[in-house]
């Protein structure tokens, strides 16, 4: 029986001793941070930094125009011509191939093409035409650009810059290589 109290006791001490080095062993000395890119340090307070930032932005702008329109009358020659034609034709029907009425017809046709061409005078219109453009303007807004980052790290209160927050723990080769 003794030497099963024995092997207990020499269990606990053993269990002990080593839960003593296992808790000294997270206050070691620096140069096991340098090679340890485990190690890690808690995080006492994180500040955003922030700044106004200018961004440019595409806005299409659209206005209406009133355009104005010309309009030529017709072509009078051609005009006094087709109506000849078609008063020759309407004329050597209606007089049943006689000369005299295909003559009458196609001067009144003639008459009736010319005056309906108009005297060459032209015709303004006005019609309204929307118009648009693309046109950048500049806009501002405030962006968190950065994080100041407060820890603890062996016992000492320390700062660094980062790009991320961290959360509750930075790891000290971030806090190294950026701060």
């Amino acid at each position: 029986m003794n030497n099963k109290i024995l092997a207990t006791l020499a269990a606990v001490v053993l269990g002990a001793t080593s839960l003593g080095v296992q808790a000294g062993g997270r206050h070691h000395d620096d140069r096991h941070d340098r090679h340890d890119n485990r190690a890690r340090a808690r995080v006492v307070h994180v500040q955003p930094i922030v700044e106004r930032v200018r961004f440019s932005v595409p806005v299409e702008h659209c206005w209406n125009e009133r355009e104005r329109h010309v309009q030529r009358g017709g072509d009078r020659t051609a005009a006094t011509v087709a109506g000849g034609a078609v008063g020759a034709v309407i004329g050597n029907r209606v007089g049943d191939g006689r000369g005299v009425a295909t003559v009458a017809g196609a001067i009144a046709g003639a008459v009736i093409g010319s005056e309906l061409a108009g005297d060459g005078r032209r015709e303004v219109h006005y019609r309204d035409v929307r118009r648009c453009e693309v046109r950048h303007e500049d806009r501002f807004e405030r962006r968190v650009v950065a994080y100041r980052v407060t820890y603890e790290h062996r016992g000492r209160r320390e700062v660094a810059r980062l790009a991320y927050d961290p959360g509750r723990y930075v790891a000290i080769a971030d806090v190294r290589r950026r701060g």
